[in-house]
């Protein structure tokens, strides 16, 4: 079976609030999700593809965006604070 990688995991959204979110979810079907949340200013296309693959091949993996990263049109600070509604909301 072919997991899907960093290279080839589709990026996805979800709207919560009116505020677009990007994610991928790549690795393993099954199993407990191991959430990838960046540093402040990061996105999730800065975490190294071998790091992030090494854990998908045993495990299923998720890169969040945090708001205002890259779009910059939100206040980070209240977008930081709802983050978790967010990532409940996740399919």
């Amino acid at each position: 079976m072919t997991i899907e990688l960093s290279t080839t995991a589709p990026t996805t959204f979800v709207e919560v609030n009116g505020t677009r979110y990007a994610y991928r979810r790549l690795g393993q079907e099954r199993g407990v999700p191991l959430l990838f949340l960046q540093h402040f200013t990061g996105t999730m296309d800065s975490w190294d593809p071998t790091v992030v693959d090494g854990f998908a091949k045993a495990r299923p993996v998720i890169l969040f965006d945090n708001a205002g990263e890259p779009d910059r049109k939100h206040d980070r600070f209240e977008a930081l604070s709802n983050n978790r509604n967010i990532l409940i909301g996740l399919p």
